[in-house]
């Protein structure tokens, strides 16, 4: 053990003094906020900016209908005739390519009967915009419709009326009202800052492993532990190195929350970094470290050379690659029972339980057994990559073949 902290000692106090571990515990927080606050702030400007839109009622019994449901300060509507807008089409598209416009919309006179109208725009990105109008739009239809079987029209109006949706998340017999974009947000922000880590690090074991192996240092080192003791090492202070630099950019990221929250940029309303699930994502980040790193090993471990290296990274990458997309996807609708039996599976469970707890609030029995299932698993990894590491760590020239690998395993 004492061979262990001492290698564990060198791993990190000679990360720590890099000068990449200071720059980017100093500068990547940066990115961070700008990361987490950049977006919000973009969507609460772009929401604020003004909207200049076009309406081209060919029914000719719309216009006072959009004006009412179109009625709000970020809307600049224009609604104009049929006639008017024959007389000079060009230069009402020209507006939207020029996006001197923000939409040109045009209703055509069988909306009623086809149900349809056409959206002009230079982008058609704003899905969120163009289903207000859409949606603003067929209300109206549907209310001059009931205006036309005789409906009285206080009563058509109060039958249309839409409904503003308020959006409550049920978690622990609590309610905590929530925007619709807030969980999505904070679990893509959290999965991809655990993803960019699990690489990063991962990568920076197998660089470690194969340097020492390149320049013999490896063989110094062995005469005074054993493999297992400095494959250990290795891991634990390398993890080590990750689970400080997130202290300190936990602590920085709070500060800068807590101060954008006092200058009212309202990035509460789009992330919700709390305590818990930070707490959470240092735990997976260090199970996540564990599964990943010990395989990246093996890859630094068995080769003596460049190419063989980037081959042999390539499929542990495939393995970071697939559960993130895969936790990508579950941001929908991760109550999926595929998506909760994955979140319970080694190289899957790091991501996809962190976004499930984002998302949807598992039970903590299914937290509980997640980590439970996933450290034995880390401990079966260990061993594996153990009896493999003592073995390539001393070998040069042509990198094994599977079936080799496997011997080495069996061997005593």
């Amino acid at each position: 053990m004492d061979k262990i902290l001492l290698i564990i000692k060198r791993e990190f106090f000679t990360k720590i003094r890099s000068k990449f571990f200071i720059i980017s515990t100093l500068f990547a927080p940066l990115l961070l906020i700008a990361f987490a606050i950049g977006p919000a702030f973009l969507v609460s400007y772009s929401s604020s900016q003004e909207k200049h839109l076009i309406f081209v009622d060919k029914t000719g019994v719309l216009t006072e209908k959009i004006l009412k449901r179109f009625k709000d300060p970020k809307y600049d509507i224009d609604v104009i005739n049929e006639s008017e807008y024959l007389e000079d089409e060009k230069h009402y598209r020209s507006l939207v390519e020029k996006k001197d416009i923000k939409a040109l919309i045009v209703i055509p006179k069988d909306s009623f009967e086809q149900g349809e109208i056409t959206y002009y725009s230079s982008s058609l990105g704003d899905i969120e915009f163009i289903n207000r109008i859409r949606s603003g739009i067929s209300s109206a239809i549907s209310s001059e419709k009931m205006i036309r079987e005789g409906i009285d029209p206080v009563l058509v109006e109060s039958l249309s009326k839409e409904l503003n949706i308020k959006t409550v998340k049920l978690e622990k017999g609590q309610k905590k009202e929530k925007s619709i974009a807030q969980d999505f947000i904070t679990a893509y922000a959290f999965l991809l800052i655990l993803y960019m880590s699990l690489l990063l690090y991962a990568n920076q074991i197998m660089s470690g492993v194969y340097d020492e192996k390149s320049s013999r240092v490896v063989e110094v080192m062995l005469s005074s532990c054993n493999t297992f003791q400095m494959m250990m090492g290795k891991l634990l202070g390398v993890g080590l190195v990750g689970v400080f630099q997130y202290t300190v950019w936990g602590l920085m990221i709070f500060v800068s929350y807590w101060i954008a929250n006092m200058l009212n940029i309202p990035v509460s309303e789009y992330l919700d970094v709390s305590p818990t699930i930070f707490v959470y994502f240092v735990v997976f980040f260090v199970l996540g470290f564990f599964q990943f790193s010990s395989i990246f090993m093996i890859a630094g471990a068995i080769c003596s050379n460049p190419d063989d290296l980037k081959q042999a990274a390539t499929p542990a990458t495939m393995l970071l690659i697939i559960p993130f997309f895969i936790s990508f996807a579950a941001t929908k609708d991760p109550g999926l029972f595929i998506y909760q039996i994955l979140s319970h599976v080694p190289f899957f469970n790091p991501m996809l339980m962190l976004v499930r707890i984002a998302v949807a609030s598992p039970s903590t029995l299914e937290i509980i057994t997640s980590i439970v299932v996933n450290t034995l698993s880390i401990i079966f990894f260990v061993y594996i990559c153990s009896r493999i590491y003592r073995v390539g760590i001393l070998m040069f020239g042509k990198r094994p073949s599977f079936k080799e690998l496997i011997r080495w395993v069996r061997a005593s």
